[in-house]
C-alpha cells in the first residue's frame, strides 16, 4: 500500500529542489500536509471465480468505522504558466460485525450470526499539470490534466469462514479545475474538482474529488489550514466486481510556501 507513495513524495521533493533558489513567498512550491477524519459509506460486490458477490453495505452490514488519514498536497511552479499540482494519501478503514444476512465475498460464503472482521484500505495518489488560465496577484485558474493511481484492497476475515481478499489497482486519467484567492495578504482561499471516466481492459470506473480549503499565513512561509475534501469513487471490474463509495470529511493542516 506504499507503492504510489514511494514514487510520488521523492518525485516531488527531487523537482522542489530542482526548481532552484527561490525568494520568500514567491509560491514557487507550496506543500500543504493534513489530518483527515473521514467516513466511508456505499457498498461492495466481490465476484469469485465461481459465485458472484453479495451486494454489501459498509456501515450497516459490514460496520466499517470513521478513519484520521494523513494527506498531502502540493503545488510546484515548473516553466511559464504550468504547475505540477496534486495529492496522496492513503489508510485503512475496519470493523467488526456480527452478520444479519449471509455474505458471499470471493466464493467464501460467511453465514448469519457469523461475526466478522473487514477492512477497506485505499491509497490514491493524484498526478496533475495545471495550465494556468488566468494569473493574477490575488486570483488564480488553471486547467488540470494528469492521473489517479489507485490501489484499493477489501478483505474478509473470521474465525469460521477463514480470510478472504480482493484487490483492484491501476492508474485512471483525471481532468479539472483548480482556483485559487487571495482576498487579504495573509489569507488564501484554494478549491479544486477533478474527475475521471475510465473503460478499458475490463474496468470501467469514474471518480468525482473535490478540495476547498482555508489558508491562514502565520508568516510568509508557514500557514495554518482548514478545509473539506470528498471523493466519489465508482468501479466496476470484471475480476474484483464493483465498488460505489463516498469518503468525505473536514481537515486541518498546515501549509510550507517557497
Amino acid at each position: 500500500m506504499r507503492s504510489v507513495a514511494r514514487v510520488l513524495i521523492p518525485a516531488v521533493i527531487i523537482l522542489g529542489l530542482a526548481a532552484g533558489p527561490t525568494q520568500a513567498a514567491t509560491d514557487r512550491l507550496r506543500i500543504h500536509l493534513a489530518a483527515w477524519p473521514t467516513e466511508l459509506s456505499g457498498i461492495q460486490e466481490v465476484n469469485g471465480d465461481v459465485l458472484a458477490g453479495t451486494e454489501t453495505d459498509f456501515g450497516s452490514v459490514l460496520g466499517l468505522s470513521s478513519e484520521t488519514f494523513p494527506e498531502l498536497h502540493y503545488d510546484l511552479k515548473l516553466l511559464g504558466p504550468v504547475r505540477l499540482v496534486g495529492s496522496y494519501f492513503s489508510g485503512s478503514f475496519s470493523g467488526d460485525q456480527v452478520l444479519e444476512e449471509s455474505v458471499t465475498f470471493d466464493d467464501v460464503v460467511y453465514s448469519v450470526s457469523e461475526q466478522v472482521r473487514s477492512s477497506v484500505d485505499l491509497e490514491m495518489g493524484k498526478v496533475a499539470l495545471s495550465f494556468s488560465v488566468l494569473n493574477f496577484k490575488r486570483l488564480g485558474l488553471g486547467l488540470m490534466v494528469g492521473a489517479n493511481l489507485v490501489n484499493l484492497k477489501s478483505q474478509l476475515d473470521s474465525a469460521i469462514s477463514g480470510s478472504s481478499q480482493k484487490d483492484v489497482s491501476g492508474p485512471m486519467p483525471v481532468v479539472g479545475v483548480n482556483l485559487r484567492l487571495q482576498p487579504l495578504k495573509k489569507l488564501a482561499i484554494y478549491a479544486e474538482v477533478s474527475g475521471f471516466s475510465y473503460d478499458a481492459g475490463g474496468v470501467d470506473a469514474t471518480s468525482l474529488d473535490g478540495v476547498v480549503r482555508v489558508e491562514y499565513y502565520l508568516n510568509p512561509w508557514i500557514g495554518i489550514t482548514a478545509g473539506y475534501r470528498i471523493i466519489d469513487l465508482d468501479v466496476n471490474d470484471d475480476d474484483f466486481g464493483s465498488l460505489d463509495f463516498q469518503q468525505d470529511g473536514a481537515q486541518f493542516g498546515m501549509v510550507f510556501r517557497l
